[in-house]
């Protein structure tokens, strides 16, 4: 059973180029499947997925939500890595048929992300920076980095120096699945960064010239996720900001305060340009950040109904046809040319076909 396990996880590496948290998730939420399956049907033998059916998967997910107490929206990631498994399965001819085809799985609403006020950064930041130790100095950049840019935190302590381009004011960096973006910084984090390069950094590097991390360790090495949430906690709780602050939460700050702001994505800042996951600029991010939550009303009958709140961002009649129109093809914009050359009377022009596309 584990061999096939490592395989489809192999499979995620090599064919779709996953993420290593990625793989640590689906690799932990399978090995617990594994593990249920392996207890039920008394076997760890490689031939036991052919004997998994939807009673047995709708057991497990009863096993997640009422003994395990997980939420909808563990619940239904874990699912989906279980689906994942047997298409995989499936597509090699390791079982004859798929059981998840007709698996359900919870329903997970969209949620308003949560972030903080525009003082709660600011004291923030001013209370990392106010120790004024070389860890101080690094925490606080660390946390104006995520907030003046909204990075992941897997993408922030992936950063090397020579990442950074001081002259053209960006970061190149590596998002889910290997993606490369750049991300341009404000002048003011642009300056602070490099005074913490040749400053704090420069401190904490000690003896270990070799390192090319950006962000260190008191050891010279690189920091690590875990590392960046104490940071956070430990700014958080000395600022009184709230304790259930996450590193995400900068990150959805950043999006909420430029939208408040009123600031206009463009290639080379705002939202549309930042966050990898708003992409069509004023469409997506508004939508996600703005949308006006349901609010549940009775009706005459007294039966409980859900009314959606008016989302004026999104286009209808008119406008969606408008968004369906195709821009003319090279070739066809040299049909259009070569035909009014023609009608001109230019010599030596004649039509020439309509060319379908």
């Amino acid at each position: 059973m584990k061999q096939s396990v490592n395989s489809f996880l192999q499979h995620l590496i090599v064919e779709r180029g996953f993420s290593q948290n990625t793989l640590d998730a689906y690799s932990n939420d399978l090995n617990q499947f594994r593990v249920f399956v392996a207890d039920n049907l008394n076997s760890e033998d490689q031939e036991v997925w052919r004997l998994v059916d939807l009673n047995l998967l709708n057991a497990y997910i009863s096993e997640l939500r009422d003994n395990r107490k997980y939420r909808d929206t563990t619940t239904a990631r874990k699912v989906a890595a279980v689906r994942s498994f047997f298409g995989y399965l499936s597509a090699n001819g390791m079982i004859t048929e798929d059981p998840t085809e007709n698996l359900g799985s919870p329903r997970v609403g969209r949620t308003v992300p949560k972030y903080i006020s525009e003082e709660d950064v600011k004291s923030l930041l001013a209370t990392a920076a106010d120790t004024g130790t070389p860890e101080g100095r690094r925490d606080a950049s660390i946390l104006e980095l995520l907030y003046a840019t909204g990075l992941r935190v897997s993408e922030l302590v992936g950063l090397n120096v020579q990442d950074i381009d001081f002259e053209e004011g960006f970061i190149r960096t590596w998002g889910k699945g290997s993606k490369e973006r750049i991300v341009y910084l404000y002048p003011d984090a642009l300056s602070n960064l490099r005074e913490y390069i040749g400053g704090a950094r420069v401190e904490l590097l000690s003896d270990k010239r070799g390192e090319t991390a950006l962000y260190l360790n008191q050891r010279g090495e690189r920091l690590t996720r875990q590392w960046v949430w104490n940071i956070l906690k430990t700014a958080a709780k000395a600022a009184g900001v709230d304790p259930k602050i996450t590193p995400h939460t900068l990150r959805h700050s950043f999006a909420t305060h430029l939208l408040q702001n009123g600031s206009i994505p463009a290639p080379r800042a705002g939202v549309a340009g930042a966050l990898q996951h708003f992409h069509d600029a004023g469409l997506h991010a508004p939508d996600r950040f703005t949308r006006p939550r349901r609010i549940r009303a009775k009706s005459p009958t007294g039966v409980t109904r859900r009314r959606r709140g008016c989302n004026n961002l999104k286009p209808r009649g008119a406008e969606k046809r408008a968004a369906r129109v195709r821009l003319p093809s090279p070739l066809q914009v040299l049909y259009r040319l070569v035909n009014a050359a023609y009608l001109l009377g230019i010599p030596g022009r004649k039509p020439v076909a309509a060319v379908q596309i």
